[in-house]
């Protein structure tokens, strides 16, 4: 399969860490062709104490080991990881980033909630066929996650405004 190469994605949420791997090739694009996933809240040590314990850092660092292995079978070269808001909020996050590249040799990007949200639109903008048709009328699209919910506001296909609201599943569970 001369051109085609691997790349992989990973996302450490707030309550799960996943990773889905891709095939790209310029003549047919891109096809997902392995996804795993792990449950691990993060979120619920970061919104109940401020930071990440050991424990579950620990767990983070195994977790993204495999992910790693996995890596290794499919020859994957190129890679994004990002995290969102339980590392993003927690006191130890600058040491959590480090203690992942150091142990797994894996570079994580912390992403802002403006990053994260960009994201997340663009993703909907991509993969919903009926995207434009429902941002064409005065629409609100809810991200409910772990950590926060993001209402965003469209009028005419245009985002007119956004707001995040700490009040995700975790969040709202642990208190």
């Amino acid at each position: 399969m001369s051109g085609t190469k691997t790349f992989a994605a990973i996302d450490v949420g707030s309550y799960e860490l996943s990773m889905k791997i891709f095939e790209l090739n310029s003549k047919w694009g891109s096809k997902e062709v392995d996804s795993i996933s792990a449950i691990l809240e993060l979120g619920s040590d970061t919104y109940r104490y401020g930071y990440v314990s050991n424990d579950k850092i620990n767990e983070l660092i195994d977790c993204l080991n495999k992910f790693k292995n996995k890596m290794k079978e499919y020859d994957v070269k190129d890679y994004v990881a990002y995290a969102t808001s339980a590392i993003r909020e927690a006191s130890n996050s600058l040491m959590i980033i480090e203690m992942i590249e150091l142990r797994t040799g894996l570079k994580v990007k912390i992403l802002s909630n403006s990053e994260h949200r960009f994201m997340m639109l663009k993703g909907c903008a991509m993969f919903m066929p009926e995207f434009d048709e429902i941002t064409g009328r005065n629409t609100a699209l809810l991200d409910m996650g772990a950590g926060s919910i993001q209402i965003s506001l469209f009028e005419k296909q245009r985002l007119t405004a956004t707001q995040n609201i700490k009040i995700g599943a975790v969040r709202v569970r642990d208190m």
